[in-house]
């Protein structure tokens, strides 16, 4: 997914060179009076000195949770958990080797296509993926499953021969799933076990499922509109105008990207954050810190964190060649990814440092909790005190 990103940011970025780098700011910018005082632009970040820590050294992290203060993650072909007391990591399910062997570059193999959890239970896709370069999506047949979060038996709670299951949201009594083809969201209902479409008019490939809401971008088109309703609501909201279907949900306000490519003193794809904010309404050009923005993101109320890099200057790394390995082909030494922290309300940038844990190309984002943020890098899981 993080790659189908980058392809696509970089497609923008080259139709941007077409034409002689002006990218047009797509936003109905609200009265200014409704906005913060923040002034736009490149600023340097302020340096904040922080801690980390090696949580544990499982490779090929895919998705996180965090759920009771516990930690919960999968690497497409195991669930994983870290309990509170608890070292090392243990594994709560895994798919059976013969189902989660990927053969050959070109094949298929079952996968676990995401992973939730409400207060008690996980609750987790599985369908079969192809391992053919940058084709992505599921394949039929789907399942989804559940199981304690302390461990114990695993119950198979829908099974489909034709389509693919990919869970996106859980709440107190459902799930909310996509499958694939044109059938769009669908609700489980727990307590009888019954599947019903939702009737919200969601574009299936541009949507977010955030809460109780769904966001999604009109398809196809330059600079799209940006919708969101609550789920199973017939009427969206139109929210803004934006320069992609790259967009970010956090609490009370959506993010997106506005760049423009330099190319002195070298080829740079520079981003900058937009932000809508609920409450008032406000769209506004954020801050940047003069790179880019990592495709991985995780959000609080009041800040943004992300990876910055050159999206431009860092093609290779990130785009091995057909049958490597991610890792093939890198430069030595890898150039750093420095972790920055954006405060929505004043515009404020900071770098936060650690000794021990510089990010380089390969580190992703996977979420945080009230004073951590977690990483997935190449050494394994790492926690950054925030």
């Amino acid at each position: 997914m993080a790659q189908q990103a980058l392809r696509s940011r970089l497609e923008r970025a080259r139709r941007t060179l077409l034409l002689g780098g002006a990218v047009l700011l797509a936003c109905a910018c609200a009265e200014a009076d409704s906005c913060p005082a923040i002034s736009p632009g490149t600023v340097q970040p302020a340096v904040v000195e922080t801690s980390a820590e090696l949580l544990t050294s499982t490779p090929g992290i895919v998705q996180l949770v965090v759920s009771g203060g516990g930690l919960y993650w999968h690497n497409g072909f195991s669930i994983w958990a870290l309990l509170p007391g608890q070292a090392p990591a243990s594994v709560l399910y895994a798919l059976p080797l013969e189902a989660a062997a990927a053969g050959s570059f070109d094949s298929e193999f079952r996968t676990i296509t995401g992973l939730f959890a409400d207060a008690d239970h996980l609750y987790w896709g599985e369908s079969t993926a192809y391992a053919g370069g940058f084709v992505g999506g599921y394949s039929p047949p789907g399942r989804l499953l559940s199981m304690p979060q302390a461990g114990g038996a695993v119950q198979v709670l829908l099974e489909l021969s034709d389509r693919a299951v990919t869970p996106v949201a859980v709440d107190d009594t459902s799930v909310i799933v996509q499958l694939s083809g044109a059938a769009g969201y669908h609700r489980f209902i727990k307590l009888d076990e019954t599947l019903a479409p939702l009737v919200t008019p969601a574009v299936y490939e541009t949507s977010r499922v955030v809460g109780d809401e769904i966001y999604w971008t009109e398809p196809g088109v330059e600079h799209p509109q940006l919708f969101r309703a609550n789920i199973g609501a017939t009427q969206p909201e139109r929210i803004a105008r934006i320069e992609s279907s790259e967009y970010d949900v956090g609490p009370g306000y959506v993010l997106w990207r506005h760049e423009r490519v330099l190319r002195e003193p070298e080829l740079l794809l520079d981003q900058n954050f937009m932000v809508w904010r609920a409450d008032s309404g406000c769209v506004q050009a954020l801050p940047g810190a003069g790179e880019s923005i990592s495709y991985a993101t995780a959000r609080d109320d009041r800040s943004v964190y992300w990876h910055s890099f050159n999206a431009l200057g860092s093609v290779s790394l990130y785009i091995p060649a057909e049958g490597a390995s991610p890792s093939e082909g890198m430069a030595s030494p890898l150039p750093e990814m420095p972790l920055l922290r954006l405060d929505l309300n004043t515009g404020r940038i900071e770098r936060l440092e650690s000794d021990g844990f510089p990010f380089v190309p390969g580190a992703q984002i996977l979420g945080m909790d009230a004073e951590r943020l977690f990483v997935s890098t190449q050494a394994g899981l790492v926690a950054v005190r925030r």
